[in-house]
């Protein structure tokens, strides 16, 4: 799990589509903040989603929220 948080925040800062991750205690759950695109209908606006991983990820698919 922390492997993944890890290359996630590595794409995070080569991607045009900016995303921080809210650090937690709980590796289990992520709350991931995603800042839309200049130049697009997106831009200036932020989303926030919440990605629960299940007790026994990789073997069963985590859960987006919100």
């Amino acid at each position: 799990m922390q492997s993944s948080l890890e290359g996630a925040r590595r794409v995070a800062g080569q991607s045009p589509v900016r995303f921080k991750h809210k650090v937690s205690d709980n590796l289990q759950r992520w709350v991931i903040e995603v800042n839309g695109a200049q130049g697009t209908l997106y831009a200036n606006e932020t989303y926030q989603l919440q990605v629960d991983f299940p007790e026994h990820y990789p073997m069963e698919a985590p859960q987006v929220m919100k």
